[in-house]
């Protein structure tokens, strides 16, 4: 079992336990407390130059409960993107720019 398995079942866990906690107040409850100021300035820049599409995404994330974690959570945060009116494709690039910046090749 690899780091993100371990944390992703750390998340489920806490989320089954804190069910109206959001994404990223258990996302710090899980993550290493060994960041730096400069980490989360870098982590800042990222965000901020992501496209409004894929600052919403990670908005629904982080703000909401654990539905978006888990083998159902992309499931379920497509239907609910789908249920505003978003188009397949506006999703899918949305979720790729997302993944390039975490994979580490976003040049955004």
């Amino acid at each position: 079992m690899d780091n993100i398995d371990l944390i992703t079942d750390q998340l489920k866990k806490l989320a089954r336990q804190h069910p109206n906690t959001s994404m990223g107040e258990l996302l710090s409850e899980v993550l290493p407390d060994n960041r730096t100021p400069e980490d989360l300035l870098l982590f800042k820049e990222e965000l901020e130059g992501m496209s409004t599409d894929a600052r919403s995404v990670c908005r629904i994330i982080f703000s909401l409960p654990h539905k978006a974690v888990g083998p159902n959570g992309r499931g379920w945060l497509k239907r609910r993107l789908r249920l505003q009116r978003w188009a397949w494709p506006r999703i899918y690039n949305s979720f790729h720019e997302i993944k390039k910046i975490l994979n580490g090749n976003g040049n955004l």
